[in-house]
């Protein structure tokens, strides 16, 4: 039987025409990736199969299933997409499970990315059905800047906030600016705050270098931290302070057929005062799309950091890891037209 929670939905990124090379975490932790929008995939005319699975060192486990089709589609920037979501969420002797029947649309400027994009989801088998929802407004201020504005609402991925239905609220805005074509500079104030009552007051910073961008190789400097409420019920990580810096490269180019993006990053967090530990983070992603039009994307990434909803113990030394799998089957193939079988 299913427990009744509230099940997680992503924050779609409308990424900014300064840092439209970039790819920049801007959603809360340890939420799923989208459906149609990841690194180096691009939405396309077709039926998507995208499967992803998630553990942790605490024993939690995440296994999605989603099909999705585009509904309208003239391009990655404008389009209406349906989509439908099966997620089993484990540990120990506890399961849950979820479906939830999402719609999502984009209507954004192709030269320079400004306009909106936004989600609307709701479960179907948690005894009264649930909603989610979320949305992105990117507004340029010129050739070299502009703000993105970010609002989600969600559920918190623990297994003793999902048991309470716990939600949280998600704001902030992304000003991003670049100097010259090398450099592309980033600085997003945010706001969370839960429905048990905790706040969460922080902010996150990028410095992006290219030093040569015919090498698709980049150096990142990522600096972020918060104030939390820090009440005494710890069901997810809400700790008083935390913090965290780290420095990394970032690698995007073609071998062969395969498009890559991969990216590594060392740093250190420091928690309430008393905690520091190192961190360390690996992700990649590489893309292909056939010569019959199927396209296929494999995404693995790797996490050693306490900035996880999962986390109550803060002196854990917490990993977490995510395999995604992703097939996309273009109409004309499904559907092929009578003067092709011919």
């Amino acid at each position: 039987m299913a427990q009744p929670f509230l099940p997680v939905l992503l924050l779609a990124v409308a990424v900014s025409a300064a840092a439209s090379d970039e790819v920049l975490d801007k959603r809360p932790p340890t939420q799923s990736p989208d459906l149609f929008e990841s690194p180096e995939y691009d939405p396309l005319a077709g039926m998507t199969t995208d499967y992803f699975g998630t553990r942790d060192t605490t024993g939690f486990k995440r296994d999605s299933l989603r099909l999705g089709g585009m509904v309208r589609y003239a391009s990655r920037y404008d389009f209406v997409s349906v989509g439908v979501s099966r997620d089993e969420f484990r540990q120990g002797d506890w399961t849950s499970i979820v479906d939830s029947v999402l719609v999502e649309g984009r209507r954004v400027n192709r030269r320079t990315a400004e306009g909106i994009t936004g989600r609307l989801a709701v479960t179907t088998n948690t005894g009264h059905p649930q909603w989610h929802g979320e949305a992105t407004w990117n507004v340029r201020f010129g050739e070299r800047g502009g703000v993105e504005l970010i609002a989600n609402r969600d559920a918190v991925e623990s297994q003793a906030a999902l048991q309470n239905s716990i939600l949280s609220n998600f704001l902030a805005a992304a000003f991003d600016y670049a100097p010259t074509e090398r450099l592309t500079m980033v600085a997003m104030p945010t706001w969370r705050r839960f429905t048990d009552g905790n706040r969460q007051l922080g902010g996150r910073a990028w410095l992006i270098f290219t030093p040569v961008p015919e090498s698709g190789i980049g150096i990142e400097l990522k600096g972020q931290g918060f104030h939390g409420s820090g009440q005494s019920q710890q069901m997810y990580f809400n700790p008083a302070e935390y913090r965290k810096a780290e420095a990394g490269i970032r690698l995007r180019r073609s071998f062969g057929d395969w498009r890559v993006f991969a990216y590594a990053r060392l740093g250190h967090e420091w928690i309430d005062h008393d905690i520091d530990k190192p961190t360390a983070e690996f992700g990649i992603t590489a893309r292909r799309t056939f010569s019959n039009g199927i396209t296929a994307a494999v995404q693995f990434a790797y996490s050693r950091s306490s900035y996880s909803d999962a986390v109550q113990n803060l002196n854990e030394n917490y990993g977490w890891r995510m395999l995604r799998v992703i097939v996309v089957l273009p109409f004309d193939s499904l559907f092929p037209s009578s003067q092709s079988r011919n």
